[in-house]
């Protein structure tokens, strides 16, 4: 997702991994890495000095993106954090984020940062859903153009920008997400709650899960 030739802004950097593998790659040409705390900053500034001495990188003790507008880079990475913090950092004059992209890999409350995205000017344009030893993350190619987007639930359950082929990833967070929600439908049931807007939910998503398996097929 980051554009070859950019100038990366590693938010919430720790040991700049991120950044020291775009740069070694020759994806990304310069580095600004941030943390808000001075001890994983300077891990960040150690490990940059161990692999890559000659690397161009500007180390930033910050609080989210805003404080990185203006330090030339033109995509920002927030990876690795809940989905709130994520939100948060884009609470300010979001007119200023023109022009930006931002790549974001939200570890919690991902729902919440999709709907919090959509209704807040920032476009998500691109997901991509990556399986690792077992467990789904989601990263989203995101860029602000100020349209407060009108979200059904399934597109904050699920994202709008669904394959249109077989994803083993994309189907294996489905039916995590459906398993999820129908433990939900039968508390509720148990429960004597109302679950109306939970099961036509789960209804959508089980639609969503057979067409994948057909295409599969």
């Amino acid at each position: 997702m980051v554009r070859p030739g950019s100038v990366i802004a590693d938010v919430g950097a720790d040991h700049a991994a991120l950044s020291l593998h775009l740069l070694k790659r020759g994806v990304c040409w310069r580095a600004v890495i941030s943390d808000v705390r001075p001890m994983p900053l300077e891990r960040a500034k150690r490990a940059v000095a161990e692999e890559m001495p000659d690397a161009d990188c500007s180390f930033y003790l910050a609080d989210g993106i805003f404080p990185l507008l203006k330090s030339g880079a033109q995509t920002f990475a927030v990876c690795g954090m809940g989905g709130e913090t994520i939100a948060g950092m884009f609470e300010g004059d979001r007119r200023a984020l023109y022009g930006k992209t931002f790549i974001l890999q939200p570890m919690t409350k991902i729902p919440f940062l999709r709907e919090y995205l959509w209704t807040h000017g920032i476009n998500i344009q691109k997901e991509i859903t990556v399986l690792e030893n077992g467990r789904c993350f989601i990263v989203m190619l995101c860029t602000y153009d100020g349209f407060n987007r009108a979200v059904s639930n399934l597109d904050i359950l699920i994202g709008k920008r669904r394959p249109k082929s077989t994803d083993d990833a994309f189907l294996f967070s489905c039916r995590s997400t459906a398993r999820q929600l129908a433990k939900r439908v039968d508390g509720l049931t148990v429960s004597g709650g109302d679950h109306t807007i939970e099961s036509a939910l789960l209804g959508e998503l089980t639609k969503v899960i057979d067409e994948v398996d057909d295409e599969k097929i």
